[in-house]
């Protein structure tokens, strides 16, 4: 009898643990829809089911939780629960190993608790291929790569401090946080019928794809992804803009670029380390353009008078895009625009264009990434992968070989418990929130880099690391081997 009471009670705090493991219940007919989880099972979404990351299950005391954001469920299920399977979790041991997998759990009341009916593992998002658009498909609607139609609207779910650094011409800022909150739904049209294309940083990137199924959800009809986004742009020759405060930023921390000032009385008053030329005269300053792989990353910043100047400077941006430079900029609102920081200068115009390059605070590129880990993380290192668990468990990738999954919204939190002894490494799946977490820990005092390419892939594929670099499956068994050697 005492054997059975323990028993029970052991049960009973396993079930109790679960629940205290949820920092905030959901409530209503519709506790949990994480949006994440939602994209491509839409039909799902309906009173009663619970959709979001698997957090945590008790066989035990039969319960299971499910999470979004900081919402978090725990919900019963029975002998009678059916659970539905993929190709890769078959059963409740999978499962375990897969934290962050999205699930679809169907219920049902029974006096004051909940049942789980179905359990279902929900297949990877796809974008509705009737929303996806091309780059050629884009500038068609643009009227040109310098965005010339007022009725389309351009969304860059990009965070901010991202945004700044070069946007296709003519879109606005709105991060996926702020519509996630609705804080940025303001920043809609009111007509509904509205054309809009999201995009953000690549194939890599659910932000757009993710932005663009919320604000569908809010009644929008007319909404596209370029989901190939802004790295796409670029390597197509596309010019983007800039700002002001980019500008100053880069002035202010001695990051080169090369500054082109297209007005006639230049030296009256510019930008400190600008040239001052017009598209006539490239012919004798393309000489003195950097080579070699600078010309895939120099940034270069073509600026007039104010934003009336804007179609000259992209005149003379296409050109200078014309000779295979990928990163060509122009100053939106022009001179005018940076005149308001106080930084101009007068009469010291630089002769010539000697650009040399220099990498940003903590970046490590693909190449050196993969040499510093070699067949093993180092002692002393760790990987920290900032994406959602969701996207994890899509592309688990580093975090097949060591990568810890800290994503980058809870980060400024965790941050406060992390080793000062230790070297954090940040990776994502196109370089950009990497960025972000690198910043948010150097301000916490902590030793960061972050890893400047797109990290993706699975244990069957293999470990893709920028657009040329793989770790095979191979070198992913041999690299799990040496790890526990190391730690035996």
């Amino acid at each position: 009898m005492k054997t059975k009471s323990i028993a029970v009670a052991l049960i009973l705090s396993l079930g109790i643990f679960l629940f205290v493991s949820c920092a905030k219940k959901a409530q209503g007919p519709n506790p949990i829809h994480d949006a994440n989880c939602v994209i491509g099972s839409e039909k799902l979404a309906v009173d009663g089911t619970y959709i979001g990351p698997f957090s945590m299950i008790s066989e035990k005391s039969k319960m299971i939780n499910v999470k979004s954001g900081k919402l978090c469920s725990s919900i019963r299920y029975s002998d009678k629960t059916v659970w539905d399977w993929d190709d890769k979790i078959k059963e409740i041991a999978d499962l375990k190993k897969k934290e962050g997998t999205c699930i679809a759990i169907a219920t049902v009341k029974e006096g004051a608790s909940v049942i789980a009916t179905t359990i279902r593992i929900l297949p990877p998002f796809k974008i509705p291929a009737e929303q996806i658009i091309g780059n050629e498909e884009l500038k068609k609607l643009m009227g040109g790569a310098y965005n010339q139609n007022k009725d389309l609207m351009i969304i860059d779910n990009r965070p901010g401090d991202v945004f700044v650094t070069g946007f296709i011409p003519g879109a606005i800022n709105i991060p996926l946080p702020s519509i996630k909150d609705g804080t940025g739904l303001e920043k809609l049209p009111k007509n509904k019928e509205t054309l809009m294309v999201f995009y953000c940083g690549g194939l890599h990137c659910k932000l757009s794809p993710l932005s663009a199924y919320l604000v569908g959800q809010k009644g929008y009809k007319n909404i596209r992804v370029y989901h190939e986004g802004y790295p796409d742009w670029k390597k197509k020759g596309n010019a983007g803009f800039s700002t002001a405060g980019f500008v100053a930023k880069n002035i202010e921390n001695k990051m080169p670029m090369i500054l082109i000032d297209i007005r006639d009385k230049a030296a009256d008053g510019h930008i400190p380390g600008a040239i001052a030329f017009k598209a006539k005269d490239l012919a004798k300053f393309k000489s003195q353009f950097p080579r070699g792989e600078d010309m895939a990353r120099a940034p270069f910043v073509i600026y007039g008078s104010d934003a009336a100047d804007n179609k000259e400077a992209f005149g003379l941006a296409e050109e200078i895009s014309k000779l295979g430079f990928k990163n060509v900029l122009v100053l939106n609102g022009g001179f005018a625009d940076f005149s308001k920081s106080g930084q101009v200068v007068k009469n010291q115009l630089v002769a010539s264009i000697n650009y040399v390059h220099k990498d940003p605070p903590g970046f490590v590129s693909a190449k050196s990434f993969l040499e510093m880990i070699k067949d093993s993380i180092p002692v002393g290192v760790v990987l920290v992968d900032v994406r959602e668990p969701g996207e994890i468990k899509d592309a688990p990738a580093m975090s097949l070989v060591g990568a810890v999954n800290i994503p980058l919204g809870d980060l400024p939190v965790k941050a406060a418990s992390l080793d000062k002894s230790k070297k954090y490494y940040l990776i994502c799946s196109s370089g950009t929130r990497a960025e972000m977490a690198r910043g948010i820990l150097a301000e916490k005092g902590l030793n960061a880099f972050y890893v400047a390419a797109p990290v993706d892939g699975d244990v069957s594929d293999g470990i893709t690391v920028g657009e040329k670099l793989k770790i095979t499956p191979e070198q992913i068994k041999n690299f799990r081997k040496n790890m526990l050697l190391k730690q035996s």
